[in-house]
């Protein structure tokens, strides 16, 4: 509050000298200017978070752990994902390899598998080249649409499915495939992150994430049933260190729950 109190009283003595030697048009312009100064330096400020870089979480459940570390290359892309398994996991190894070309990559898992993910010049994912493949649309930055299209044995030869997502506030309030739809609830006093439940989801599975909402995501509910809780905690810097996905009903029980711990470079 200290900086509030001096940024005031600048402004009042600005106000008093202008008062005595200038006409009151000139003052208010130059009040206003001053005030769209104050604005933007505080808009710079907004969300530290967004471009922080993960460099290892692990993801704990039910015993099995899943060490992951992450390499990036350059421009700050993700250049390979290594995974290695503990606990009842233990012996386990993976990757991920990402490959360039544009806009958009590869990923090459540990197997030799492959699929495309196709991105434009801003980063958005636009489409996923998979057995089961995606495609998005967007309004600005806010994924409008998703549509998967899965293999089938009869004409087309697959089956498509739209979800279609509403967004408030720069959150995403609901999504629809045409039965119940899934609804979010949001901490209003915290910034979404690269290491909350929408995004970490997203960049396991395609090495980027294509929803990215302004404020923390803290529950999933489907029709009136509750899907999901996430519970956080944030390291020195306010980067998410912790999280805690409870899920109901997800074949173990009603408080199945998956621990991922986070490190940032």
């Amino acid at each position: 509050m200290p900086g509030r109190r001096n940024e005031g009283n600048f402004v009042s003595l600005l106000m008093n000298l202008f008062m005595k030697r200038y006409h009151l048009p000139v003052i208010l312009i130059i009040f206003s200017l001053i005030c769209l100064g104050m604005s933007c330096k505080k808009k710079k400020n907004d969300n530290p978070f967004g471009a922080a870089k993960i460099a290892t979480f692990t993801q704990s459940h039910s015993g099995s752990i899943l060490n992951y570390r992450m390499v990036y290359g350059n421009y700050n892309n993700i250049d390979s994902l290594i995974i290695t398994g503990t606990g009842t996991s233990a012996g386990y190894y993976g990757f991920r390899k990402f490959i360039y070309f544009g806009t958009s990559y590869s990923i090459t898992d540990e197997t030799n598998a492959t699929f495309d993910v196709l991105a434009n010049s801003n980063g958005f994912i636009l489409n996923v080249l998979s057995i089961d493949s995606l495609s998005m649309s967007y309004n600005g930055s806010q994924l409008m649409e998703l549509d998967s299209k899965t293999p089938s044995s009869t004409p087309p030869y697959y089956i498509q499915t739209h979800t279609y997502f509403k967004w408030l506030n720069g959150d995403v309030t609901r999504d629809s495939t045409g039965g119940p739809a899934y609804t979010y609830d949001y901490d209003p006093g915290k910034y979404g992150q690269p290491g909350d439940a929408w995004r970490l989801d997203q960049f396991l599975k395609y090495g980027r994430s294509y929803i990215k909402t302004t404020h923390l995501v803290s529950d999933m509910m489907y029709g009136s049933t509750w899907r999901q809780n996430y519970f956080y905690q944030f390291d020195g810097n306010g980067r998410i260190s912790q999280l805690i996905k409870v899920a109901n009903n997800y074949g173990v029980g009603a408080n199945d729950s998956v621990f991922y711990s986070i490190t940032y470079y």
